[in-house]
């Protein structure tokens, strides 16, 4: 028997004997997908509109902010290669589109939050600047 795991039952019953509860555990899944599959994993009847609620949102923030990339100011006497550079930054934000394909479940959703909570920085500081 591993040492380990005679740690582990040693641990609840311990707990068993001092009549106090575990926590319970976290939960693993979202809509019955779980937060550690993978797209390249497959495509499960559950999975599909997780996905795509995923990249919808993904899809639409990156639009935001690439839009707010294009609008930004440029300075006065820039040469063509600044409008060049514009263009080419302006794609950047799709590729969360792409990482997200290929990271688990649970990093997708952190991509979702980290992208929507910046958006809403963004605005907010721009409204009150």
């Amino acid at each position: 028997m591993d040492r380990r795991a005679g740690a582990v039952t040693g641990r609840r019953a311990a707990l068993r004997r001092s009549g106090r509860r575990r926590a319970p555990a976290s939960p693993t899944t979202l809509a019955g997908v779980p937060l550690g599959h993978h797209l390249t994993d497959g495509l499960s009847a559950a999975a599909i509109p997780v996905y795509l609620v995923l990249f919808a949102l993904l899809a639409a923030l990156a639009r935001r902010s690439a839009r707010r990339m294009r609008e930004a100011p440029v300075p006065a006497g820039a040469g063509p290669e600044v409008e060049r550079m514009r263009r080419v930054v302006a794609l950047l934000p799709y590729g969360t589109l792409v990482v997200a394909a290929f990271v688990p479940l649970a990093v997708g959703l952190y991509l979702v939050t980290t992208t929507a909570w910046t958006a809403l920085e963004q605005t907010v500081f721009q409204r009150y600047r």
